[in-house]
């Protein structure tokens, strides 16, 4: 299963991130999209086994993405099986997406399970894919995965130590920003060099500064790192879930910083 390709393409960026990870963790091959039109260059130049796609995006919204994918003379292209991965729950809305040319969809927030199945249902008779999705039959029981808007962190925790204290905040999300990236890379040295038990310390280490920050999307992947071994992780997922917190994290840090600013400028 590992050559099968998804091409995903999701507009939220942390949603994106999650399902990525998730796609890797179970083998595949994914090429992430973050608009319709650039679904359609990278549907040009490369063939693509599924296509997972976000409904609402900039630039072409994933209507009009998929419509431009069946007009495509490569029939290997214009046949490729379209997921639509949506929050609308209507019918009507599920019903344009059959006229607009998708083959399904999932509704979000969706178990894992929900989406492992219905690739499997579409993907079959793909001579790569593995026994056990040939069977639908979903690898390990997980957790429902949680989508997010624009809830990356919450500060409340930080806030109610030192409710009136700006200096006291700034403080405190400046040393998570000088630090926290430091220790990520630091991760990904060991992981390279097989120090798997290093990995697992710093990942123990920088749990409090996570789970303080209010960062939920990260709660279950920096216990996986830490607890490895308990969880019997193997070596692929456990790349996927340092690529999760190396991206997830410079999205926090990208806040922190204008939250940083934010604070100095109110108390000037």
């Amino acid at each position: 299963m590992g050559t099968l390709n998804i091409l995903l393409a999701e507009d939220n960026r942390v949603n994106l991130f999650i399902t990525e990870s998730m796609l890797n963790d179970w083998g595949f091959n994914v090429d992430v999209a973050e608009d319709g039109a650039e679904v359609i260059r990278m549907m040009e130049l490369k063939d693509y086994d599924m296509v997972l796609m976000d409904i609402q995006m900039p630039i072409m919204d994933g209507l009009e993405a998929t419509k431009k994918i069946r007009e495509m003379r490569d029939p290997k292209k214009s046949k490729v099986p379209v997921i639509a991965l949506t929050a609308n729950t209507g019918r009507h809305a599920h019903q344009q997406f059959m006229t607009f040319g998708m083959n399904d969809w999932v509704v979000k927030p969706f178990k894992e399970e929900t989406l492992y199945r219905k690739m499997a249902r579409h993907l079959r008779g793909n001579d790569l894919l593995s026994e056990t999705m040939k069977k639908r039959k979903f690898p390990t029981r997980k957790k429902p995965v949680v989508f997010y808007d624009d809830l990356l962190y919450d500060l409340s925790a930080l806030k109610n130590d030192q409710p009136s204290n700006r200096l006291f905040l700034i403080k405190m999300l400046t040393i998570f920003v000088d630090t926290i990236p430091v220790s990520v890379e630091k991760m990904f040295h060991h992981f390279e060099k097989n120090e798997l038990e290093e990995v697992s310390k710093k990942a123990h280490k920088i749990k409090p500064s996570i789970d303080s920050a209010g960062i939920v999307l990260l709660r279950e992947c920096i216990r996986n790192i830490e607890e490895y071994k308990e969880k019997k992780r193997n070596l692929a997922q456990m790349k996927s879930d340092l690529t999760l917190l190396r991206k997830v994290i410079a999205e926090v840090v990208e806040g922190f910083n204008k939250e940083i600013e934010k604070l100095r400028a109110e108390e000037n």
